[in-house]
């Protein structure tokens, strides 16, 4: 056995490795192939098509992200390189959406496959394992759906790993690995040090060759070494604080659930999709339901750990060690990964070696001669004990999968209970997609089930050996494309940007540009959306006058007031206002006693059965009952809009079309709450206008300015001699001055966008006209334009006296400007502002902003309303100025008087990474360590041929 051991399983050398490379592209290729013809464009790291345009078109500035932030560096590694190559072409956004996760995969395939040719492993088990990392769920949806830097950082591991796995671990090896796994932090940021310790403990851990002295002098120098290289790549992320987090794979922190653990043996298990951040369309742990190993890596792993406690083995000493080191690897990192997500990489390299030491042992054992003894199915031995467990196996998962399939609906009923906001019908539709999903999985357990002992009852000659590997690369790379490709989601650009959009034409063509914001995003008074809670303010039953009830009476109706309450749905007060309306026809004859035996099992049910003679109760039921139902409608139109803005407008169309949107943190107040509700209500309304006044956020989607709630208000006042109030947020939010404006009625119309496993997603909405709609687009007059000039300042303020006077009430912020920074003139106007002429924006995006400034007869401070960063740069008409930091937050710059038009560009200077250092340590520690493995192979060859 241990002859052909090393007969089958030559090292593969630069033909079979391009070979293997063939087959990933084209597996690859075959995967994400909807690319290749221009019409769609692959939605990668959570980004839309519009999303990657403006992260091109920006550069390092996000501006359209309220005020405007720095976007982060991008990965200096593999993924800033991959950027820079992209930038080279016409279409820079589109061909890294596109390409870069497959180039990742890619790498981390053929990163798997020097780590197995490192293990002596043949040409196949090379290929096949390669095919099986790439594809694997752990790197291939994270390369998609976050980044491919996580895949980098896999492929990092394996070569490190095949350095660390030599026969013996030297200085050479070990600098190479330390390089790469510097090369893997520089890709995911500070986590990526997790990931290195748990390669140098590995290291120190691994069971030497030929029995040497794992504590040998040389040895822990040698692994002293990766530390210091990994230091010397990856100083620039470890060095800056800034820098920890720049990769959005490890912007939170997450901890699985063991539950979350099923989804290694069954993809998708716990709904449509497995792991879409803005899909949800699952209900394990947030990113964590994408660990599908694949049936066969799975089945070939438990066979290599069976085996490694057999005394009649397949595998060399070396591997039997490995097998047992790395199963007890696999173990710790999956337990580990209960507390820390990113150990799964560990775990899902380490399994992915033990698969291919499995393999590498069945394809011994299968050529040895104490297997030819036991190629019958009935013949005993360990080829019969596992055939039987296999099949035990089998009959088990099918009986779970019936049991699960069986239980389906009390699953979908559970999941409705613990999920607030979760829909029965989504909910039946989560627990028959996971039950199709372990379908699949037993489906494919059979299948390599199957496989694996039709290929130990056969002869194992050269052909039959090919045959067979291939016929498991084959199988494994079906269920792994099976499992990876709900990740795949395309994006049509003629769905997302209609030749004709009347939301967008609305606002590019107001004459003062602002931010655009959904009314419902704020929430200033007890956490109720704004938006619901003017609609309630309304629309909200009124509950009952004492004075015009009786006692018995005045319960009843308060009872009836407090059941209509516990309706969550315009449905269920809908289905309960008929009932009442069939009970109080006369033409309902005998029928009746039937509607109030259906009234008595609905909240308000039994109220209004006891009360059904009295008009003035049954009066109050009815208002009662149609304001609630109005309530929750209203509720649920918000809700609708909600859900369009969130999943497609701000995520596709507003991108696009270079709209401004505004959030929350834009000069968000900080309100003191006093003793006194409506004082806390009237500050805290007022607080909100001066936010939205000071940040430039002018435009709003909102239901409460909808037109049949606006006649209704108009008629309310319409009689008085002052102005009337024109729509519900003038009268709640800014009854004094009125200064919001309805500008357009929008009619939301679903628009589908392509299935996916059978599975439509949300449908996508787009806006168009309409003439009676509930969904309005305000204009609130009273903000801030985006760029304005002041003739009156205050200087020197610092922060905290800055925050109090823009805030305070006898502040106006249309009429002076607060600059932090002191020694500039005083003003020579200040009473002037009003009269200065408007800005004009040339270039309002990105990393540039060019305004052009008309002539002023006295000197003006020019406010940009866009967030203020120290690497911003300002030049009027091409001679540097001094930038200033206005009202706390925003740039600004003094402009001398001056009798012609000025043009005004503000730059943004992004802090560089320190990457060439790290690039010339990489290329110097691969040409020492080159010239070591050289040096050492030369020395090797002289002593042989002296003996």
């Amino acid at each position: 056995a241990r002859v052909v051991d090393r007969e089958s399983n030559t090292r593969p050398d630069l033909i079979p490795a391009m070979a293997a490379a063939g087959v990933l592209l084209v597996v690859l290729s075959l995967l994400f192939n909807p690319m290749f013809f221009g019409e769609e464009i692959l939605h990668t790291d959570g980004r839309t098509v519009g999303e990657w345009d403006q992260h091109f078109a920006e550069g390092s500035w996000n501006s359209q992200a309220g005020l405007g932030r720095p976007t982060g560096h991008t990965p200096p590694g593999f993924t800033g390189l991959f950027e820079a190559l992209c930038r080279l072409t016409p279409d820079p956004a589109s061909n890294f959406a596109n390409y870069y996760p497959p180039a990742c995969l890619f790498l981390l395939g053929m990163a798997a496959w020097l780590c197995f040719r490192q293990m002596d492993c043949s040409n196949l088990i090379c290929g096949i394992g390669a095919i099986a990392a790439a594809l694997n769920g752990v790197f291939f949806s994270r390369a998609v759906e976050f980044s491919g830097g996580y895949a980098v950082a896999g492929a990092a591991l394996f070569v490190a790993l095949a350095m660390i796995l030599r026969p013996r671990l030297d200085w050479p090896g070990t600098l190479i690995a330390g390089l790469v796994l510097g090369l893997g932090i520089l890709e995911i940021g500070f986590h990526g040090v997790v990931l290195a310790v748990a390669m140098v403990v590995i290291a120190l851990a691994l069971p030497p060759a030929d029995g040497a002295n794992r504590f040998a002098q040389e040895r822990l120098k040698a692994i002293g070494l990766i530390p210091i290289a990994v230091s010397a790549v990856a100083w620039p992320v470890l060095s800056s604080h800034e820098l920890i987090n720049y990769s959005p794979i490890f912007t939170y922190s997450i901890s699985l659930k063991p539950a979350d653990l099923l989804t290694i043996p069954v993809a998708g298990l716990f709904g449509y999709r497995s792991d879409a951040l803005d899909s949800s369309l699952h209900w394990s742990t947030l990113g964590s339901s994408s660990m599908h190993a694949g049936a066969f890596v799975l089945l070939l792993a438990t066979w290599a750990l069976v085996n490694a406690f057999r005394k009649s083995h397949p595998f060399s000493s070396m591997d039997r060690d490995r097998v047992t080191f790395f199963g007890a690897c696999a173990l710790v990192t999956l337990l580990g990964a209960l507390f820390a997500i990113h150990l799964l990489a560990v775990f899902s390299v380490v399994l992915l070696v033990l698969f291919a030491l499995g393999l590498k042992g069945l394809n011994t054992w299968h050529g040895s001669e104490e297997h030819k003894k036991t190629r019958a199915f009935g013949s005993g031995g360990f080829n019969s004990v596992w055939r039987i467990g296999s099949m035990g196996l089998l009959a088990l998962s099918v009986i779970g999968l019936t049991m699960y399939y069986n239980s389906s609906e009390e699953l979908a009923k559970r999941l409705v209970e613990k999920t607030p906001g979760l829909t029965q019908q989504l909910a039946d539709g989560l627990a028959s997609a996971s039950a199709w999903q372990l379908g699949k999985c037993v489906m494919f357990l059979l299948l390599s089930t199957v496989t694996l002992i039709a290929c130990s009852m056969v002869n194992w000659s050269q052909t039959i050996r090919t045959l067979c590997l291939l016929a498991i690369g084959l199988l494994l790379t079906l269920d792994l494309a099976r499992s990876g490709r709900p990740f795949l989601r395309f994006d049509k650009l003629e769905t997302h940007y209609p030749a004709s959009n009347p939301l967008v034409e609305t606002l590019n063509s107001r004459s003062t540009p602002g931010r655009m914001t959904m009314l419902n995003h704020y929430r200033p008074l007890n956490g109720i959306p704004l938006d619901q809670l003017v609609m309630d303010s309304l629309l909200a039953p009124i509950p009952p006058d004492s004075a015009n009830f009786s006692e018995q009476h005045r319960q009843l109706a308060l009872d009836f007031s407090n059941a209509m309450q516990s309706y969550l749905s315009a449905a269920d007060v809908g289905r309960f206002a008929q009932l009442a309306k069939s009970a109080l026809n006369p033409q309902q004859g005998a029928s009746v006693q039937q509607t109030f035996k259906e009234l008595k099992n609905y909240p308000g049910g039994p109220q209004f059965i006891e009360s059904a003679d009295d008009e003035a109760l049954t009066a109050f039921f009815i208002s009662t009952s149609t304001s609630r139902y109005e309530q929750l409608a209203a509720h649920e139109k918000i809700q609708e809009l909600s859900n369009t803005y969130n999943q497609d407008w701000s995520r596709h169309i507003l991108p696009q079309q270079g709209i401004a949107r505004a959030r929350l943190t834009d000069y968000m107040p900080h309100i003191v709450e006093s003793n006194d509700p409506e004082n806390n209500r009237h500050e805290a309304l007022r607080q909100l206008i001066r936010q939205w006044e000071l940040s430039s956020t002018r435009y709003f989607l909102c239901h409460a300015a909808n037109q049949k709630l606006s006649k209704q208000i108009q008629a309310q006042y319409g009689g008085l001699i002052l102005p009337t109030y024109r729509n519900a947020l003038n009268l709640i939010l800014d009854p004094a001055r009125r200064r919001f404006v309805p500008l357009l009625h929008i009619h939301l119309s679903p628009l589908p966008l392509q299935k996916e496993d059978g599975n439509a997603n949300n449908p996508a909405m787009q806006p168009s006209i309409a003439t009676n709609d509930p969904v309005e687009l305000v204009e609130f007059s009273g903000a801030l334009p985006r760029a304005k000039l002041f003739a009156d300042w205050r200087q020197g303020v610092d922060e905290k006296t800055a925050n109090e006077i823009l805030f305070s009430p006898g502040f106006d912020p249309h009429m002076q400007v607060i600059i932090r920074q002191s020694g500039l003139p005083k003003p020579e106007m200040p009473s002037q502002t009003s009269h200065l002429p408007a800005v004009k924006f040339k270039e309002g995006n990105g990393a540039k902003v060019e305004l052009e400034i008309p002539p002023t007869n006295y000197a003006a401070i020019l406010m940009l309303n866009d967030r203020f960063d120290t690497n911003w740069r300002v030049a009027v008409d091409g001679q540097p100025a001094s930038l200033l930091q206005a009202n706390n937050h925003v740039r600004a710059v003094h402009l001398p008087p001056s009798a012609k038009n000025r043009a005004v560009i503000f730059d943004y200077h992004a802090p560089t990474v320190p990457t060439i250092p790290s690039s010339a340590v990489i290329v110097i520690g691969l040409a020492v360590a080159g010239f070591g493995l050289k040096r050492k192979d030369t020395t090797k060859e002289t002593n042989t041929d002296e003996v």
